[in-house]
Formats: C-alpha cells, structure tokens, sequence
C-alpha cells in the first residue's frame, strides 16, 4: 500500500476531517517515526475516546500526528445521563438519529453531542 492509500484509509477513520493538506503532510513526517498500523490504532483509540465529545474539541489530524498522540493511552468517555435518556426516548419512538454533516446514520450509543438530524425509522 502507498503511503498515500495509508493517509486516505487514516483519514477516513478521522473523527474530525478538517484542513486535510496539513494532515497529509504531517502523517508523511509521522510515518518516518511509526508504522501505519501504530498510527491507525492510536487514531482508532482516540475517535472511541473522543466519540461523546463535541466536534470542537477534536484535535484536528496534524495535532494528532506531529505531537505523536498515536502513542497516548486513552479511557473512553462516557455519555451524560441526560445524552442516554434521549438516545433511549429516541429509540423507543423508533427513531434513529443522522449525522447531518455526513448524511450516515449514528449506530445506538455512538450519537455524541453534535451535527445530529432526527429522522423517523418506521
């Protein structure tokens, strides 16, 4: 695999897809210090630490990469309770809840706090 079909598959695991040059750039830099696969682990334990938090405090990619936080260990955050009783009353109705910025829809549990469009299942 190239080094840039690395920083796509990366990149499309990114929890916070913003100023993707400066990205691809500092992943090339990250890359000469650790193993994709390093990098993407790292990546993949940060998008589940940061899954309830609002998109503003992501770290955009290039923070990630160029501070070398692919190596930091992270406890995963739990949602409030006020953010679990929606997720419950929404699922009751039947309804799922839709990143708006992406247009997919949020698996249970994954919904955060932010870019979500309500959309009725039945």
């Amino acid at each position: 695999m190239t080094l840039k079909d690395e920083f796509e598959v990366f990149w499309l695991n990114w929890p916070r897809r913003v100023a993707k040059k400066q990205a691809r750039k500092a992943y090339a830099a990250a890359r000469k210090n650790a193993s994709a696969h390093e990098i993407l682990e790292g990546a993949e334990r940060y998008a589940k630490h940061t899954q309830y938090q609002e998109s503003r405090y992501i770290l955009h990619a290039a923070t990630f990469l160029n501070g070398e936080r692919w190596t930091d260990e992270y406890e995963p955050e739990q949602p409030s309770a006020i953010d679990q009783f929606k997720r419950g009353l929404l699922a009751d109705a039947g309804i799922d809840a839709m990143d708006s910025w992406t247009g997919r829809t949020v698996e249970p549990g994954n919904t955060g706090k932010h870019n979500l469009r309500i959309v009725r299942t039945n």
